[in-house]
């Protein structure tokens, strides 16, 4: 009887094998402006949007303001097992909270200082690939009671202000070939 030999591969040939391709971090959504009230608490948002991620993919979030570019003033990476971290000078008063893609900035009371614009950067863990960024706006809105009146007391307007418009988009739409120019408004 002869006995039966495997057949070594062929140099350098191997069965195709599927390789499933890394996630990315292709977009990222966020609260876009948020109008808060000095005193007032307030909540930045950003959510990444990511193509081939799985349940268990991680991500790196963090916050900067355009005012300190260079200051990261709160981050987390979940591919670490790290705890959210945020910068000393605001741990007072700053909060990260992020699950999954999903980050939120919390404000716990706005100050005269903290209006302004916030950038969100997100990335996948451990993946060596530049993170994404997004602006986010932080604007002091709110009607404040005139100097000198508390919360209770009662204020009677003869003539109340009248509504201006405010600006929040331009939707350009081609027709022929001169664009038409929509400004949106809200009162």
């Amino acid at each position: 009887p002869v006995a039966e030999t495997p057949v070594p591969p062929v140099p350098g040939s191997r069965a195709p094998q599927r390789q499933t391709p890394s996630a990315r971090v292709v977009a990222l959504t966020t609260s876009g402006r948020v109008t808060a009230r000095l005193g007032s608490p307030a909540t930045l948002s950003c959510q990444v949007i990511a193509v081939n991620a799985k349940p268990e993919t991680r991500y790196r979030l963090a916050w900067a303001s355009q005012r300190h570019p260079n200051v990261t003033l709160a981050q987390i990476d979940q591919g670490r097992g790290n705890a959210a971290w945020v910068h000393p000078s605001y741990r007072d008063r700053l909060s990260l909270m992020a699950n999954g893609g999903s980050s939120r900035l919390r404000f716990g009371t706005v100050t005269d200082e903290d209006p302004g614009e916030y950038v969100c950067k997100a990335g996948i863990s451990g993946s060596g690939t530049d993170d994404l960024t997004s602006p986010v706006l932080l604007l002091k809105g709110g009607y404040g009671a005139p100097p000198g009146l508390g919360r209770g007391d009662v204020l009677s307007l003869r003539n109340p202000p009248i509504p201006t418009p405010v600006a929040i988009g331009i939707q350009i739409h081609p027709l022929g070939d001169a664009p038409v120019v929509k400004y949106l408004t809200r009162w």
